[in-house]
C-alpha cells in the first residue's frame, strides 16, 4: 500500500485528508470512533460493506443508522456523480472510491477484499438506497451469532403483503428475465 493525498473524488476538495491506494482503489481511512465500542457488545468483528452508486439522497441516513449497530462500515462509491461521497463526509467510515461505475458485484467484491484486509471475521452487506433497513442489522447479527457455521441471508420479500404490489411484481418480473450474457451464447 502506498500513502498519497486524495485525488478529490466527485469534485470534493479534501487536500488535507490522506487516502491509501489499495490495489488501485482510493480508501479514505475511518475516523477513530470513541465510546462506541461498549454499546456494540463485541460486534466489531463484523464489517458492513455498502455498495453505492448515485445514492446521495439516502446514503447518509443508511450509514448513520448502520453505525448504531456495527463497528466498521465500508462504503464503496461506484463512480457516483450525484454527490454521494459528499454526503459521507465526517462519518466514521472507510470509503472505497471507484473512479468509474464497475457495477454492484465489483463493488461488493472490492469492499469485501478491503474488509478482509482490515481483519473482518464476518462481512455483512446492505444496499445504500434504503431498501434494506439498517435497524434490522441486530436481528441479522443475532442469527449469525446463533449459527456461526451458516450463511445468513436476510430477505426483503419475507412479508409480501407489506410490499407495494407493483414493486413486488417488478421484482418477480426481473427475476424471470433471461440474462443477456447467457442468451448471447
Amino acid at each position: 500500500m502506498k500513502l498519497e493525498t486524495t485525488d478529490q473524488p466527485c469534485g470534493i476538495d479534501m487536500p488535507s485528508q490522506l487516502s491509501v491506494n489499495l490495489d488501485g482503489y482510493n480508501i479514505l481511512p475511518a475516523i477513530i470512533q470513541s465510546g462506541q465500542e461498549d454499546c456494540l457488545k463485541g460486534r466489531n468483528d463484523y464489517v458492513l460493506v455498502i455498495p453505492a452508486h448515485n445514492e446521495s439522497s439516502t446514503i447518509r441516513r443508511v450509514v448513520k443508522c448502520a453505525l448504531e449497530h456495527i463497528g466498521t462500515v465500508i462504503v464503496v462509491d461506484d463512480g457516483s456523480r450525484d454527490g454521494t461521497v459528499k454526503e459521507l463526509l465526517n462519518l466514521p467510515i472507510t470509503l472505497v472510491h471507484h473512479t468509474e461505475n464497475l457495477g454492484k458485484a465489483a463493488s461488493l467484491w472490492n469492499g469485501m477484499q478491503v474488509a478482509l484486509k482490515l481483519g473482518a471475521k464476518a462481512i455483512v452487506t446492505l444496499d445504500g438506497d434504503g431498501q434494506h433497513d439498517p435497524a434490522d442489522l441486530p436481528r441479522l447479527l443475532m442469527a449469525a451469532e446463533k449459527h456461526p457455521d451458516k450463511l445468513v441471508i436476510g430477505s426483503r420479500l419475507w412479508n409480501r403483503d407489506a410490499i407495494p404490489k407493483t414493486f413486488y411484481q417488478s421484482i418477480r418480473f426481473t427475476q424471470r428475465m433471461p440474462d443477456p450474457a447467457i442468451s448471447a451464447q
